[in-house]
């Protein structure tokens, strides 16, 4: 389909240029051929604008696997807790809280490759996620039963299994950490960059 996408690019920029000597080349033109001119042009690019839009539409089954019913009641259980009110996803949402678009990927980073490890590490934070600390924002305990942990994580690893194009993008710097000040106008001082 690639060859089909510059073929028609070639041809848009043929037709360009042609209507360009033709407007160029004339010493008037007429109400007539502006006409003609307006109609072709304007055919020519609703033809392009829906060749691109199906040769679009041809690539997203590619990008995202097929939704399963699991993965369906887990976009609900999402939806019914408000997850969005805190987290990103896909680029869309709050930025409370972490960006869960490739939440999966960083538990089964944890878990060491274990599929199952990392869905069962997941259920459990999500089922009773540690409190909040001076240095981290906690998640409420919402209440969530092992069959919506289940879907919601079934959900959130068919979202990581999405082609996102690298999103979200890594961060172009390390955190910064602070190491206790003993005097706050020195707290410049004590930045430390983590190696």
């Amino acid at each position: 389909m690639e060859a089909l996408s510059w073929l028609a690019v070639i041809v848009a920029g043929v037709l360009c240029s042609l209507f360009l000597w033709w407007s160029f080349s004339l010493e008037e033109i007429g109400a007539r051929s502006l006409k003609w001119a307006f109609l072709l042009g304007t055919a020519s690019l609703m033809l392009f604008l829906l060749f691109f839009t199906l040769d679009y539409l041809s690539l997203l089954p590619q990008r995202a696997g097929r939704m399963t019913d699991e993965v369906v009641l887990g976009k609900k259980v999402w939806h019914k807790y408000l997850c969005i009110d805190c987290h990103t996803l896909l680029g869309n949402g709050a930025y409370y809280a972490p960006d869960l678009t490739k939440s999966w990927d960083r538990f089964l980073v944890r878990s060491g490759g274990d599929e199952e490890q990392a869905g069962q590490m997941m259920r459990s934070f999500l089922k009773d996620p540690p409190a909040a600390t001076c240095n981290r924002r906690g998640m409420p305990r919402l209440g969530m039963t092992d069959e919506e942990s289940r879907e919601l994580v079934s959900f959130l690893r068919w979202v990581a299994s999405i082609d996102t194009n690298e999103w979200p993008p890594n961060p172009l710097y390390q955190a910064v950490t602070i190491t206790s000040v003993p005097h706050p106008q020195d707290a410049l001082l004590y930045f430390q960059r983590p190696l």
